[in-house]
């Protein structure tokens, strides 16, 4: 469980790092792949010890793993094109919301602990 504690902190640089990186557009879009990666590695390492968590915990952990096998399926079918009006809300704003919920998530886990 002390593997956690590394794990949100090595969350929180990666999600600052890529806030700050979104002055410029392009680096921030590539941090929010780095992002994404690291929360689903973290996600996964998470599974292992869900047993471990609250009830609420483990609810908020398997919605964020609805949300997120939602985004890829829609993303690898291309139902969400990014080349619409709404690039924006597919390539940034829906990808960070998913990132801020798994943030909170890693939080709440942090303090139950």
């Amino acid at each position: 469980m002390k593997y956690i504690g590394i794990l949100i902190h090595v969350n929180r640089v990666i999600v600052w790092a890529t806030l700050i990186l979104y002055a410029t557009i392009f680096l921030g879009l590539c941090a929010q792949i780095v992002l994404g990666c690291s929360q689903v590695l973290t996600g996964i390492v998470l599974l292992y010890f869900i047993k471990n968590f609250s009830k609420k915990n483990q609810k908020r952990l398997k919605f964020y793993w609805g949300f997120v096998i939602t985004y890829g399926i829609l993303w690898i079918t291309d139902f969400i094109n990014f080349y619409d009006d709404f690039v924006i809300i597919a390539m940034i704003i829906l990808p960070l919301s998913i990132a801020g919920y798994f943030t909170f998530i890693l939080e709440s886990i942090k303090k139950e602990l």
